[in-house]
């Protein structure tokens, strides 16, 4: 074989990555591929790269979207599917007789569009495929004798049928609407539990694809065994279904308000937001902003809100964000909020679409209502907890038990230290050894209060203008 550089140059709809940000998060959500552990995506590869991994699937998907608004490290666990994808019936547009009927089970979301190139029957008429709406097509090919022409990595089948008289017509199309598959509450559920042993730190799980109110409640629960039972603070991002055909924004806003609301835990984000989004890979679809969202969480350090809107925020441009939907959900934001959901909208001055508001599940008069509360919070246990393992079965001299409890002291002060004084993600903190309230016995326990001062946020600002005759 000769030696070879291969040469590759993407326009701006390639797909590649950008992800450069340093937040760890994990996915879980349906895919065709089997893997036991986590797969790694990183924020370098491309969408297609991505696909190679997960499979052409809501996962991969996911994974897509955070990378391209900044995740660099994603660690991603396939669930299998338990509620098959369904594929339409053909929307024909022509004037030819042939039809063609789709069957199977396909993998994903996704608008799949045959055009016909060449009129005539099958072995003799040719077409195109379109797996994306028709951002992109496929090679040119014969429509084959058995009439038959299995789609690569969509689980969908399509069939051609023609006669004498009932031909296919060039410049005709057939479009056909898939649905992704889904997976029950308890799969998801055990593929979340895996993380509870894998031997990696991630700040948040997104649970990829619409659930319901009852998985946020069960994941609510589970949030809480991990902190306590294996020290692991974690919270989860999940994704509110989408709109139906009869719902406008105001029923729509009306009919999802009692689910979040239900929850009240600081281990559940729900982002109610879906829009009109162009893929990294020139896919316009609408989608529910989560991946989007926890992309551009990993971009940002713990302590800022994804709502910041000042020159470093984080804002979507109006040619990614094509619109929101439901259309006029903007007008019931307030009601959202109220519900303590995640969700965007426009500023009359500002370029772009924004985060309105970083709710968790938790009240609003909660330390842990807001997401950037939890990240913080959540990174500081993580960090004094692994600092406390290594003191575990340590021995001291018991003359001078004073001085090693100044040590420990200090030395779970490190992280804290670095949180206010480095990253400055804390305002103070402070963790203390409670050396009078030691139990002597034998079952020798160490208690030690951890505080902390957040970060002040103005959460609103109230502009008076007056007419005077002079400024004092």
């Amino acid at each position: 074989m000769l030696s070879n550089v291969e040469l590759n140059l993407h326009d701006s709809n390639g797909g590649a990555g950008s992800g450069t940000g340093t937040g760890i998060f994990g996915k879980v959500g349906v895919s065709p591929v089997e893997s036991a552990s986590p797969i790694v995506i990183t924020g370098n590869m491309d969408a297609e790269m991505i696909r190679e991994k997960l499979g052409n699937s809501p996962l991969a998907d996911a994974c897509i979207d955070s990378v391209e608004n900044g995740a660099s490290t994603i660690y991603a666990l396939p669930v299998k599917e338990t509620t098959h994808g369904k594929i339409s019936k053909a929307d024909h547009q022509g004037t030819g007789k042939g039809t063609i009927e789709a069957s199977g089970n396909p993998t994903n979301d996704f608008t799949l569009i045959v055009q016909i190139e060449t009129s005539g029957l099958t072995n003799a008429a040719t077409c195109v495929i379109s797996e994306n709406g028709g951002q992109s097509w496929g090679d040119e090919q014969t429509i084959p004798l058995s009439g038959t022409i299995t789609v690569p990595n969509t689980g969908v089948t399509l069939t051609f049928t023609a006669s004498e008289g009932n031909v296919f017509n060039a410049g005709d199309t057939y479009t056909f609407e898939a649905t992704a598959p889904a997976a029950n509450n308890g799969d998801i559920l055990d593929a979340v539990k895996k993380f509870r042993s894998y031997m990696v730190t991630v700040e948040l799980i997104h649970v990829v694809g619409t659930s319901t109110a009852a998985l946020w409640g069960s994941l609510e629960s589970l949030g809480a065994a991990m902190e306590t039972q294996a020290g692991k603070p974690i919270f989860f991002v999940c994704e509110q279904r989408g709109p139906s055909e009869a719902e406008n924004a105001a029923t729509y806003a009306e009919a999802i308000a009692p689910d979040a609301k239900s929850v009240k835990g600081r281990h559940v984000a729900v982002v109610s937001q879906w829009a009109r989004y162009i893929r990294m890979d020139g896919r316009e679809q609408d989608i529910n902003m989560a991946g989007v969202i926890t992309g551009s969480l990993a971009a940002i350090k713990e302590s800022t809100s994804a709502a910041y809107t000042g020159t470093d925020g984080i804002s979507y441009a109006e040619g990614k964000v094509v619109k929101l939907l439901p259309e006029g959900i903007e007008d019931y934001i307030e009601q959202l909020d109220a519900a303590r959901y995640v969700f965007l909208r426009k500023y009359e001055g500002l370029e772009g679409y924004y985060v309105a508001a970083t709710n968790m599940t938790a009240p609003a008069s909660s330390d842990y209502a807001n997401i950037e509360d939890v990240r913080v919070m959540y990174r500081l246990a993580r960090e004094v907890y692994k600092r406390a393992l290594l003191h575990q079965n340590e021995d001291f001299d018991q003359t001078d038990a004073e001085t090693y409890y100044a040590q420990v002291q200090e030395d779970l002060n490190v992280p804290i230290d670095d949180a206010r004084d480095t990253d400055r993600i804390i305002s103070d903190g402070r963790a203390t050894v409670l050396a009078d309230m030691v139990n002597s016995g034998k079952d020798k326990k160490l208690p030690v209060r951890i505080q902390c001062v957040p970060r002040g946020y103005t959460r609103e600002l109230k502009l008076d203008m007056y007419v005077v005759n002079a400024i004092a």
